[in-house]
């Protein structure tokens, strides 16, 4: 005996999802703060009503005292002290403009004039779509626009220094990358004495506080592989020594910081980026030419379909160079319009997402039977300069060089016992 089928009229199939666009909403923005390395390491917050669609913001550098840099010269105090004069200090103000701007898109339309059991087939994979479209989104959103706006760029050279590998200022925006293509691989020491370059030569401010103040540091996997074993387990972290002197719980700790998963090392915490921005080339500007991780291609006889798939693109995978990202606190905020802060009653914490999520029944001509619908979405943001400058965020560019896997050619074509 067949199990009878749950038919819904479209009308309510509709309403029932509608219902459901906030547990939706809330989904896609749990996605993005759980997958996303880049959702915390800039402030966010709504835009005012009333401050249209021009964003102006002031910062304020550290004042100048007018006194010796090296050794302030003090007046020795006396009883008549009231006469002596004090030097006037000077500050300045750096103004910077951003835009309000938007990205909207939307589903295929989806048929609701089904078994209940199809059309919700339909919607668990558009909802699963948005949600890794829209990560996706957000993350290469803010990633590209950090790495445009930045004020200080980096690219890897042999032989040149860190410091000397630079191009652009402190307090500058959108600097030019250096004219220099990279000939080298990033390595964590040439990484480490960044670090220490910047700290001791710029304004920037530390994540976190006392012992664990750091700067963050995103890349791909395969540049934080080659890091962890340049420093090796028995390097400048210790771990084999806590093994061995410190106990079960130190040694533990230690093996465990060593695989820089929320840990702060030698001043540093690391997150994975999965699609780094890569290129081969440059543009007339000497700005890099993005290549897209993945590439739109037809559904083929193959794959037993019709349509069109996001494929792996090859071009991008064999790219020449690879940018990383070192993050200092501040760098820039992610301002989003007030009007993103949820769907009727129902608010949500837009500064992480910054979007609007909503399900679609159109009533024209196209539809006159109400038996389709689809999902409506659109991104809003703009990134103001922090109160720390655009000189705290410094992408640096280097090239991708082939990996030594350790492999060797076997001597025989038979394996021996002894090897099994």
């Amino acid at each position: 005996m067949s199990l009878p089928t749950c038919t819904l009229d479209a009308s309510e199939v509709s309403q029932l999802v509608s219902a459901q666009n906030p547990r939706i909403y809330l989904e896609v923005l749990q996605k993005v703060n759980t997958e996303s390395p880049w959702a915390n390491i800039i402030p966010s917050s709504t835009t005012e009503a009333n401050m249209g669609d021009t964003i102006e913001s002031v910062v304020t550098p550290r004042a100048v005292t007018n006194q010796d840099q090296v050794e302030p010269a003090f007046t020795n105090f006396v009883s008549t002290g009231c006469t002596l004069e004090a030097t006037q200090s000077q500050m300045g103000n750096i103004r910077f403009s951003t835009q309000l701007e938007i990205l909207r898109g939307e589903t295929e339309y989806i048929c609701l004039f089904a078994n209940w059991d199809t059309v919700y087939g339909a919607l668990a994979q558009s909802i699963q779509a948005l949600k890794t479209e829209i990560t996706y989104l957000y993350n290469t959103d803010t990633k590209s626009k950090l790495v445009r706006y930045s004020g200080l760029k980096a690219s890897v050279q042999e032989g040149v220094s860190p410091a000397a590998s630079l191009n652009g200022d402190e307090w500058a925006v959108t600097a030019a990358f250096p004219a220099a293509l990279p000939t080298s691989n990033i390595t964590f020491a040439w990484l480490k004495a960044l670090l220490n370059y910047l700290t001791e030569t710029y304004e920037v401010q530390w994540f976190g506080a006392g012992a664990d103040q750091h700067a963050k540091f995103i890349a791909s996997a395969s540049v934080i592989d080659a890091m962890r074993n340049e420093i090796g387990a028995a390097g400048p972290n210790t771990s084999l020594i806590a093994g061995t002197t410190g106990g079960f719980t130190d040694a533990k700790k230690a093996l465990w910081e060593f695989l820089w998963t929320e840990s702060n090392f030698r001043g540093l915490k690391f997150a994975k980026d999965r699609y780094p921005l890569r290129f081969n080339n440059v543009d007339g500007n000497g700005y890099p030419i993005w290549i897209a991780p993945r590439r739109k291609a037809l559904v083929t006889a193959t794959n037993s379909g019709s349509g069109y798939r996001l494929a792996p693109n090859p071009v991008w995978a064999n790219a020449v160079y690879e940018v990383s990202v070192l993050v200092f606190q501040d760098a820039f905020r992610r301002r989003v319009p007030a009007q993103f802060v949820g769907q009727g009653d129902i608010k949500f914490p837009s500064q992480n997402f910054g979007g609007d999520l909503q399900w679609s029944f159109p009533s024209d001509s196209c539809n006159k039977f109400k038996d389709k619908g689809q999902f409506l979405y659109q991104l809003a943001r703009a990134f103001q300069v922090g109160a720390n400058g655009g000189h705290s965020i410094i992408p640096i560019v280097a090239k991708r060089c082939p990996a030594d896997y350790g492999l060797s050619t076997c001597s025989s074509v038979t394996a021996n016992s002894s090897s099994n």
